[in-house]
């Protein structure tokens, strides 16, 4: 199944180069064991124009996938303090769920102003 993901995102990113379309082929390749591949499509992912909205929550969610918990945290705290409107999902993104027990995310969800 992750193989027929990479390659329809594959088909989407030669016609639309968007953060979330990278974001979610990484986690792919990461999650097929192609480590290389993902770490490649992160690069490229951060490399980006910094002022893309989109990126400051998609690279969160590369970074959660692979276990980079503090790493995760730190562009979190970053679209946080950019006021970025994708947060609004993130107390139900399944992506997120590798930071949902550790303290700083349940005090980011609390700062935005999720209920508990």
């Amino acid at each position: 199944m992750p193989q027929k993901v990479i390659d329809t995102y594959q088909s989407f990113l030669s016609e639309f180069n968007e953060p979330p379309l990278i974001g979610n082929q990484a986690i792919a390749h990461f999650r097929l064991g192609e480590y290389s591949n993902c770490d490649s499509l992160l690069v490229e992912l951060v490399m980006r124009n910094p002022r893309e909205a989109a990126l400051l929550t998609t690279s969160p969610m590369v970074y959660a996938q692979r276990g980079e918990i503090n790493t995760s945290l730190e562009w979190l705290e970053e679209a946080y303090q950019k006021h970025e409107l994708h947060l609004m999902w993130l107390n139900i993104e399944p992506l997120f769920k590798p930071l949902h027990t550790d303290r700083r995310f349940e005090e980011l969800l609390r700062k935005i102003g999720f209920p508990e």
